[in-house]
């Protein structure tokens, strides 16, 4: 199973490999933070004692696949991924010491879905008007004349 290789590569490994499995773990699936919970605390355990910069890096991985991919959802309303996110790491928090280096990243998760909230509220229609301007400016469009072969 990869979660064992990987096991076994961070109990061996320097700066250079955890910095290596933070690149591959951006890539991974949303659900991965918890679903190998128990790697994941060691992983940033072995982050914390090589250097602050890898622990940030290793973190700000996780939770870049935790939050990434698709959503759906109503317009409007938080979008039930988030939702779910929220709780797990509502109880996942609960369960963690506070110097714990993973109380960090589902820290990130539980707040994730209501800064998504405020950012979306923030948004006025002069901002959405100031970026289309921006994106449809006349001199970025190009016409072209397609006629059908003889």
């Amino acid at each position: 199973m990869f979660s064992l290789f990987l096991e076994e590569w961070i109990a061996t490994s320097d700066d250079g490999d955890l910095r290596l499995i933070a690149d591959i773990l951006r890539e991974a699936d949303h659900r991965f933070v918890f679903t190998y919970r128990p790697f994941v605390e060691r992983y940033l355990e072995k982050a914390k004692q090589v250097s602050p910069e890898v622990l940030k890096r290793a973190i700000s991985s996780l939770f870049g696949s935790a939050i990434g991919g698709i959503r759906s959802g109503n317009l409007g309303d938080p979008m039930p991924r988030d939702l779910e996110m929220k709780k797990v790491c509502e109880e996942i928090l609960g369960s963690l010491h506070r110097f714990s280096p993973a109380f960090e990243l589902y820290g990130l998760g539980f707040d994730h879905s209501d800064k998504d909230d405020a950012r979306y509220e923030a948004v006025t229609l002069e901002d959405v008007k100031r970026v289309a301007a921006k994106i449809l400016a006349e001199d970025k469009f190009v016409i072209s004349v397609v006629k059908p072969g003889k």
